[in-house]
């Protein structure tokens, strides 16, 4: 019955923006003018397991947990996507011959990013792999992008010029994890070491050599504590594009993927406003504990109302409520940097220090607990312990200082303010007669080192500001840094270097942007969210037609049975649904804008109207409080969830 019935994967089809009426003479040359391209993440078999996607149907675990029918379900999908898309992107392939079969049949070919070799948390054994229709399109070059290389990305070995560097050995990076612990980033750095890639290709139309495209795949890191991480690669992946496409050809691209990132966090805001304020989310800042606090008891408070939409905006909201306070940075050094710890705090800045107790606990009972204090606090660790960072509870964004070099701690002190972007305030400056030379001793040395600091003196306008600025400090190293991650997180300006626009856009009667027309693009019996994406080049590009999603959770759970709605299922192989578009060549000078509007919210609607309509797409029936249909389910943070998993284990354990 279930195979001669339709079902919601039959409607996965494009939904052309404006109706065509047009002879067959036009069509056919509209026709040869448009590609589409789908991107996908097909969840890799290595990672559908009863423990990682619960709360299935049983009709789709037997489904699902089978290889051999899970499988089958993938193959029908695929060979559906391809009949839609000339150019196919996939994230977490695992199943590369029986992946590569299917598309090889409709005449596709394409690359993968390679698989790693290697023991739990450091090989990799899905790709992210393009195909595109060989009979349409030839490939003229193709570009790797490993997104480990950020952790030693600098100034001298820039590889978004070139694209070199990309063939590093594997082992390279596993020791750069273990045992580059010399540095005093190292906390910080290490965290971009995720095993993340995309890969790049520049296509060329047969029937009009004139026609080049560049599409990058990409799949990125998926916490959502390290948004900076996630920031950090979409501007290389960006930058990566933007010299892969030549400044000269400026061919147009198309960047697609599981971003692994909301509307209106950073990297969306970052890919569609075309610039974002950075500072705010480097680890030093610890706001993303506070945002993700914030977040889930606003979700709390308003888990019957469903509006997803709604909730990603309080994201965008709390960090322009909190800019000021978000800004400052808070400290906890280990109990060996009393002397660091005093300066910071002379220096008017948040700094606590380790109790004796609690060295005890960490040093001689393997109980840090100072790692704890780090988290509940919102601050960032500065140790001389090594082993700290080597935790991988360890908070992101620890400062190492070199235990080898202990006795310059003048040196760790202006580089850590330099490398964190801190800027000094005179006025909050403890400035009691104990502590006033050493406090003036102190801001000398931070202006010769090139610190900046802003509001007026104050206690000190007896310093001569610019003759001390023209005495450089006398050291025998380099305080700037030379990592590029660490000067793109110091920017409250960082532009995109592409006009990129989000294929399921939705806009306001003004054009305003106001999110994505969809409520979701990955549901699991825990998380729902808009994470996948297809951005185009929209000087270049015109968008002509999107891919239909569902927008409900009924419309998933068509038979109406308890969490009938949670993907993957028995008729849709992944946690992750498709995301695709069909483009056409923009008039050369002409954008027009009111093309990226959804035919669904077409009629110059108002941001009003498309909030209640986006309420209604995930609106609950009128089912008593406590139903069992599971078509809507209340929509949990995650953190919420994993909290009430431990009251529930609690509660079983002493039962």
């Amino acid at each position: 019955e279930g195979n001669t019935n339709s079902t919601w994967v039959d409607s996965v089809v494009y939904n052309n923006l404006e109706d065509e009426t047009l002879i067959k003479d036009e069509l056919q040359k509209i026709s040869e003018n448009r590609f589409g391209v789908i991107s996908w993440n097909v969840l890799a078999e290595s990672y559908a397991s009863p423990t990682s996607h619960r709360h299935l149907p049983k009709r789709y675990q037997n489904v699902v947990f089978d290889p051999k029918k899970r499988r089958e379900v993938l193959k029908s999908v695929l060979s559906k996507l391809v009949e839609e898309g000339d150019i196919i992107c996939l994230q977490e392939v695992d199943l590369h011959d029986q992946v590569e079969t299917i598309l090889k049949e409709a005449e596709f070919k394409g690359i993968r990013t390679p698989t790693i070799k290697g023991g739990r948390g450091v090989g990799r054994v899905d790709s992210c792999c393009t195909y595109w229709n060989h009979q349409k399109w030839e490939l003229l070059d193709q570009e790797l992008i490993r997104f480990d290389d950020l952790a030693t990305l600098t100034e001298s070995n820039r590889q978004e010029k070139s694209g070199q560097g990309q063939q590093k050995n594997e082992k390279r990076k596993v020791e750069l994890m273990t045992c580059s612990l010399d540095s005093n980033l190292q906390g910080f750095t290490v965290s971009f070491l995720r095993r993340n890639m995309g890969i790049m290709v520049k296509l060329r139309h047969r029937m009009d050599p004139s026609k080049i495209i560049v599409v990058a795949n990409a799949h990125l890191f998926w916490n959502p504590l390290y948004d900076y991480v996630k920031l950090c690669q979409a501007h290389y992946l960006v930058k990566r594009c933007k010299n892969f496409a030549g400044d000269e050809e400026n061919y147009p691209v198309i960047l697609c993927g599981d971003l692994n990132s909301k509307p209106y966090g950073p990297v969306h805001t970052y890919l569609t406003q075309g610039r974002i304020n950075a500072k705010i989310y480097a680890p030093w800042y610890n706001n993303q504990d506070q945002r993700e606090s914030k977040l889930s008891n606003n979700m709390e408070e308003e888990k019957s109302t469903d509006d997803i939409l709604k909730a990603t905006e309080l994201v965008q909201g709390l960090i322009l409520e909190n800019m000021s306070s978000v800004l400052k940075t808070k400290y906890m050094l280990d109990f060996t940097l009393n002397k660091l710890c005093c300066w910071l705090r002379i220096l008017g800045i948040d700094a606590v220090l380790e109790t004796y107790g609690e060295e005890i606990e960490r040093t001689q009972k393997e109980n840090p607990v100072i790692l704890d204090r780090c988290r509940q606090e919102c601050r960032t660790l500065i140790t001389i312990s090594s082993k700290l960072l080597e935790r991988k509870d360890c908070p992101p964004g620890a400062y190492l200082v070199n235990s080898k070099n202990h006795t310059h701690l003048e040196v760790a002190l202006v580089h850590l303010i330099k490398s964190h972007g801190i800027i000094l305030e005179p006025k909050t400056f403890l400035i009691s007669s104990q502590v006033k030379d050493q406090a003036t001793k102190l801001f000398i040395m931070c202006l010769r080192a090139g610190i900046p600091f802003q509001g007026p003196l104050h206690l000190f306008d007896f310093v001569n500001v610019e003759e001390e600025r023209s005495r450089a400090l006398e050291l025998n190293v380099n305080l700037e840094s030379s990592f590029q991650i660490v000067h793109w997180l110091q920017q409250i300006d960082l532009k995109c270097p592409l006009q990129l626009e989000s294929s399921y856009a939705m806009r306001d009667k003004n054009s305003s942007l106001i999110g994505e027309c969809k409520p979701f693009t990955n549901v699991t019996h825990n998380f729902v969210g808009f994470l996948d994406y297809v951005f185009f080049d929209k000087q270049q590009l015109k968008l002509e037609s999107r891919l239909h999603l569902p927008g409900s959770f009924s419309e998933l759970n068509e038979k109406h049975e308890i969490n009938g709605h949670v993907l993957p299922s028995d008729i849709w192989p992944s946690d992750h649904l498709a995301v695709g578009a069909r483009f056409s060549y923009q008039i050369e000078g002409k954008v027009e804008e009111e093309d990226i509007l959804n035919s669904d919210f077409m009629g110059g609607i108002t941001q009003e109207d498309a909030f209640k309509m986006m309420q209604q797409l995930t609106k609950p029936r009128p089912h008593p409080t406590k139903c069992q249909c599971g078509c809507v389910p209340p929509v949990l943070h995650s953190l919420k969830w994993q909290r009430e998993e431990r009251q529930e284990k609690l509660k079983l354990k002493y039962s």
